[in-house]
């Protein structure tokens, strides 16, 4: 089956959460992000900055990036998280400004389904453990109901049931799992960004998603805030 979900189908799964956006409960006060990624608070404390600035506070020459995009530049950077080392991407907004943080662990497909699945629920598991329960699961609920005609138990802990995952991407899920709104732990500098560009009613939020790439079979498990 294709994992590419036609431009219909994505933008009503989108509409349902951008729809609850504002809703999304916080994380609790006492959570600590810098203290579960390594990089958070050096690159957090960054944001709103220009593309050369961010480069030199981080000490990056632009020789070392990759150049994604626009405004996508990989950095020789790495986080290990659960275990798992992921690939550092910086992400630029509005007027070029430094804005949110990509990181990304690729796995070939379908040759590592296995290791991908076990990943999933390693990264998920460890994510609640440091962040709380998930602010918003509705992607793959609203996922299921619009794309597969179906209406799941909204109780249903996929993230740690391998069987559901495999479900899930053998029906060519790709998108959310889980998401957080660290806006009650932003720092000041996210908090200003927010303000300044998106207004005081935007999230700073993490997000845990799986992607799919046919064009060199490899899928992404990828932590972005």
């Amino acid at each position: 089956m294709k994992r590419i979900v036609s431009l219909f189908i994505v933008l009503a799964i989108l509409a349902c959460v951008v729809s609850g956006c504002k809703k999304m409960p916080g994380v609790d006060p006492d959570v600590q992000p810098e203290l579960c990624f390594s990089h958070y608070k050096e690159l957090t404390d960054l944001y709103g900055t220009s593309k050369w600035d961010t480069l030199k506070a981080f000490g990056i020459d632009q020789q070392e990036i990759t150049n994604y995009g626009p405004d996508r530049y990989g950095i020789p950077r790495t986080e290990e998280y659960a275990g798992i080392n992921f690939d550092i991407t910086l992400m630029f907004g509005k007027e070029s400004h430094f804005c949110s943080v990509d990181y990304q662990a690729a796995y070939q497909f379908p040759e590592d389904e296995m290791k991908l699945l076990e990943d999933i629920v390693t990264i998920s598991k460890q994510l609640i453990s440091d962040l709380g329960e998930a602010s918003d699961t509705s992607f793959v609920f609203n996922w299921a109901e619009v794309y597969l005609d179906q209406k799941w138990d909204r109780d249903i802990a996929y993230w740690q049931d391998i069987s559901v995952l495999k479900r899930l991407m053998d029906e060519g899920f790709q998108g959310t799992l889980l998401r957080w709104n660290l806006t009650p732990v932003a720092s000041e500098p996210v908090k200003a960004e927010l303000e300044k560009y998106h207004g005081d009613e935007d999230l700073h939020s993490l997000s845990f998603s799986v992607m799919f790439n046919e064009n060199d079979n490899t899928a992404i498990l990828d932590i972005l805030y």
